[in-house]
């Protein structure tokens, strides 16, 4: 039985921390380490940020604990608003610890502020894992009361091996030739020999982990030179160095035995692009000539060397009909210094006289026909002058003629005169001689812009109807009635109406908004008539009624009681419109409910009074939330059998723990 009540007690006790640890870790202080690892020499600073949930707090204290054989304590930095206040902070081996009291009557600790104690590890420090424990307590507010939420945690971090020192390569491979000797990584200093035909060479090096290496260089010197290479190998220390010399000898190029070349620099044969040489190609003879017809203007010749020559010819263009061109044909044997020139003679013959045909003078047209309209008098070849008539809708005028064989026709313009004026067309035909030239003139006459007659516009400008969006008017509505009146409710803020005009005709209305309950606002719907002259305007009185009184119920919570006025906008802005307006709801009244605390059951205020309807987003009703605004996610069912077993408990269990763990006196100075 014993037993049994003593698990039911440790049940009861874990909620209930449960419950506590939720609410002080989402609330206060979160102390916490600015880096998770650190080699020594290295900074590690503790943080103790508020993140003003507990609203003003006037003074507290802070502790850091920590192993002086990992942990120097350097210095602490204060955040503004705790640098406004009195802070005293104390260093002692294993131990920090400060002291914070805000001014009379503030600024207090603000949110987002903290305390900062930065510490060095010591290069003594053994690799592992090393703790600190914070803690953040006496917190008071300006009354002064307690704020009970002190906190006490322990922060872990790494201490890292110290970099190593060793700056040694594992491997190291040239990607030609051999190291001499072979590589060892305690050996610095090595040679290679590589043909001539490498020009560079690059490493390949593994250094020790940690480590890292360069060359200082890929490309090697000339044939029969030596070329140090230096690598170069850093530790993970980042100090301590080695370098690796490699002196690579790159070979003398090997001279080629150059082989016996022809002094043959005669052609094997010549052929010209037109004509035929004379006298016919030999080998042996030097000087050729050539005619050519005057149509030709450039030559080019195919010749055929011996194995290993080459050869040029110093042009390509002929020179005028009836002279003399020579072209050179310049051979280089395969020595390359023995040379022979071929001259060949071209001759361009005179260009021979043309016959010119006899050109027509013919100047006439065979037809000539217009795009709108009819000539007068109809078309003849040896009439000149033309007149013409057309709509005044055609603003442009072309021609489709026909000339004879050669010859060639143009016309002057393309754009016609204003209506009922005259535009003179010149046809002008130039006969295939190029010399002959007659002109046909066509006066094209634009007709006038006939007036159309305007439809008569009404000047109706009366309504057919109007009707409110809130209320009735009074009297009702008549086309003949120019004055109404209409009372609507205080709720009612804006005012919009529904007319209906005659074809051709607009209203508009001069405004849309009420103005305070009590008052009358007048309204303008002003008709315009189709002929955009006459007007009407129709008047409405819109009297708002005064706002209702109303006493609200008293309510069991802690919300506004009573109805609040509703906010209105008197603007008078004005609205064009054809049709009705949309009508605008009256603002709701806010109001506020309390937010609920442990055990208790939320309730809120409305207009009438009396207990709100619904609990506020986040709480449920019977829920349990805590100071701090936070809501538990324990059922409410499982909270009230643990606060009964509480109850039913506590007694038995305070002094069986009394017994077992006797209160310590705690000190009374602060």
């Amino acid at each position: 039985m014993k037993a049994l009540r003593f698990a039911l007690s440790l049940l009861c006790w874990t909620l209930l921390f449960s419950l506590w640890g939720a609410a002080a870790q989402a609330a206060g202080f979160a102390p916490a380490l600015t880096v998770e690892e650190g080699r020594p020499g290295g900074v590690v600073e503790v943080a103790f940020p508020y993140d003003g949930s507990l609203g003003e707090v006037a003074a507290f204290r802070t502790q850091v604990e920590y192993d002086p054989t990992v942990l120097e304590y350097l210095r602490p930095t204060y955040g503004e608003s705790v640098q406004a206040g009195t802070v005293t902070t104390q260093n002692t081996p294993g131990k920090v610890a400060s002291v914070y009291t805000a001014p009379a009557g503030g600024p207090y600790l603000a949110a987002e502020d903290a305390i900062i104690y930065r510490f060095r590890i010591l290069e003594s420090a053994v690799p592992g894992l090393a703790t600190v424990f914070a803690s953040a307590f006496e917190l008071s507010t300006p009354e002064p009361a307690a704020i009970p939420e002190d906190v006490d945690v322990s922060l872990s971090f790494q201490v890292l091996e110290p970099p190593s020192s060793d700056a040694r390569l594992l491997s190291l491979a040239p990607d030609h030739g051999q190291l001499q000797p072979a590589f060892d990584p305690d050996v610095f200093a090595y040679t290679m020999t590589v043909p001539y035909e490498v020009e560079a060479i690059t490493f390949t090096a593994e250094p020790v982990p940690g480590a890292a290496c360069r060359v200082n260089r890929k490309n090697l010197g000339s044939g029969g030179s030596d070329t140090l290479f230096r690598i170069t190998v850093t530790a993970e220390d980042g100090e301590t160095k080695n370098e690796y010399h490699v002196t690579v000898h790159r070979q003398e190029k090997e001279e080629e035995e150059k082989p016996e070349l022809s002094a043959d620099a005669s052609l094997l044969s010549l052929t010209p692009a037109s004509g035929t040489l004379t006298p016919a190609f030999d080998p042996d003879i030097y000087q050729y000539s050539l005619t050519v017809p005057f149509e030709v203007t450039t030559m080019t010749f195919t010749a055929e060397v011996p194995e290993g020559a080459t050869y040029r010819v110093n042009r390509k263009n002929l020179g005028a009909g009836g002279s003399d061109t020579d072209f050179e044909i310049t051979v280089t044997a395969a020595d390359g210094e023995t040379r022979q020139v071929y001259t060949v003679t071209v001759h361009r013959s005179e260009k021979e006289e043309e016959e010119k045909p006899e050109l027509n003078s013919d100047a006439y047209l065979l037809s000539l026909t217009p795009a709108s309209g009819t000539l007068t008098p109809a078309f003849d070849p040896d009439v000149y002058e033309y007149s013409l008539t057309v709509p005044f809708e055609v603003t442009t005028m072309t021609f489709t003629a026909e000339a004879p064989a050669g010859a060639t026709y143009r016309v002057n313009r393309k754009n016609l005169g204003a209506g009922g004026s005259d535009t003179l067309f010149r046809i002008t035909v130039t006969a295939e001689d190029g010399e002959t030239k007659k002109e046909y003139h066509v006066t094209v006459h634009r007709s006038e812009k006939e007036e159309e007659e305007k439809p008569e516009l009404s000047a109706d400008a009366s309504l057919l109807s109007l009707t409110p969006a809130t209320g009735t008017l009074t009297p009702a509505f008549d086309p003949e009635i120019y004055q109404y009146n209409l009372t609507v409710p205080f709720e009612v803020t804006t005012m919009t109406f529904t007319a209906e005009a005659p074809a051709g005709a607009t209203y508009r209305v001069n405004r849309k908004n009420l103005g305070a309950g009590g008052s009358d606002t007048v309204f303008e719907i002003t008709v315009t008539a189709a002929d955009g002259e006459t007007r009407q305007v129709y008047t409405v009185t819109v009297h708002r009624s005064e706002k209702a009184v109303s006493t609200g119920g008293a309510g069991t919570g802690s919300g506004s009681s009573g109805g609040g006025s509703a906010s209105q906008s008197s603007g008078d802005g004005d609205s064009d419109t054809s049709s009705g307006g949309t009508e605008a709801s009256p603002e709701r009244e806010s109001t506020e409910g309390t937010v609920p605390v442990a055990g208790g059951v939320g309730e809120s205020s409305s207009p009438g009074g009396g207990e709100g309807d619904a609990s506020p987003e986040g709480s449920a009703s019977g829920g349990l939330v805590f100071q701090n605004g936070e809501t538990s996610r324990l059922p409410a069912l499982l909270v009230l059998v643990a606060f009964i077993l509480f109850c039913f408990l506590s007694g038995p269990l305070a002094k069986m723990l009394a017994k077992r763990f006797p209160q310590k006196e705690e000190p009374t100075g602060k």
